[in-house]
């Protein structure tokens, strides 16, 4: 489960309408321009988004997101995965991020439980 009480996902609803959002380097890690996110924030309602186990959860590329430290005895897990078009290659300006793209198949509903048995994160029956 992901909550409040061990750093759930949160979100500001609605912040993708403000556009892209320079990233750079915040403390230890990457994110936002702290300022513009400050302004935004007094824009846009925080959203924390709980799940349930198996949840998911969509949005815009350009939503402001973050999730807090987990200072709980639960852990929680995500994936995360990103999605672009092969005409919408990503660049930085300098060269191309190697273009390695894949098709995606569609599997059935089933294969992912039969995956899913085989993982060691596998929640036990």
């Amino acid at each position: 489960r992901a909550n409040r009480d061990n750093g759930c996902l949160q979100v500001l609803r609605g912040s993708h309408h403000f556009g892209r959002v320079e990233h750079g380097t915040v403390g230890n890690q990457a994110g936002a321009n702290p300022d513009r996110v400050e302004a935004i924030k007094k824009r846009c309602e925080l959203v924390y988004v709980e799940l349930e186990p198996g949840d998911t959860c969509f949005f815009h590329c350009n939503t402001l997101h973050a999730s807090a430290a987990n200072e709980s005895p639960n852990p929680r897990w995500s994936m995360i995965c990103c999605y672009n078009q092969v005409g919408n290659e990503p660049f930085d300006g300098q060269h191309r991020h190697g273009g390695n793209f894949a098709p995606v198949s569609k599997v059935p509903d089933s294969r992912i439980l039969e995956v899913g048995a085989k993982s060691d994160f596998a929640p036990a029956n």
